[in-house]
């Protein structure tokens, strides 16, 4: 327990960014929108940002090693798409591809201080994290806790793609 004087007395720590005031290191974020709407090829632009260093959306990058994980396509398409973005065997892009097993959290976690990523997508949420009511908030926070945990226990970004729900509701209230 804190006192309030020893809580605002305490050093502040500077924000380390990814991606200069978008993505902080150790953060958890969330990308979301319709099906089809680009949220896969703006993840995979950010990959190659972020492998590079380069400008990200103008927002200039931390340059570091990245972590995606492909849960819905097929290894052909994700090849396919990260060649046609100029992605070459110099990028230092790690690819997770297929079916995300129930236990995603335990194996990844055995690669995270070899790999040491700078960001980590995960594409998208609703396949690795097993929610049976996306709608359903103490579900979703407690499914959502260990990541958090994850991006901060590693220093990484971890960006979670999710996908928009069908009915029409307005701005942030659209994802499921």
């Amino acid at each position: 327990i804190l006192s309030m004087a020893e809580l605002l007395n305490e050093p502040d720590e500077p924000i380390a960014w990814l991606v200069d005031t978008l993505l902080p290191m150790g953060g958890l974020g969330v990308i979301g929108g319709k099906p089809k709407a680009g949220k896969s090829t703006t993840v995979r632009n950010l990959c190659l940002a972020v492998a590079r260093g380069e400008p990200f959306l103008g927002f200039p990058t931390a340059q570091g090693t990245v972590l995606y994980c492909a849960f819905e396509e097929k290894r052909e398409e994700v090849k396919r798409h990260f060649h046609q973005l100029g992605a070459t065997d110099e990028d230092q892009i790690f690819c997770v591809i297929g079916k995300a097993p129930h236990d995603f959290l335990q194996k990844i976690a055995t690669h995270l201080d070899a790999l040491k990523p700078a960001l980590i997508i995960l594409d998208t949420l609703v396949k690795v994290t097993h929610i049976r009511d996306m709608n359903d908030y103490s579900q979703v926070m407690q499914a959502l806790d260990p990541f958090l945990h994850l991006a901060r226990d590693s220093h990484a970004h971890l960006l979670l793609v999710h996908h928009a729900g069908k009915s029409d509701r307005q701005g942030g209230d659209n994802l499921l």
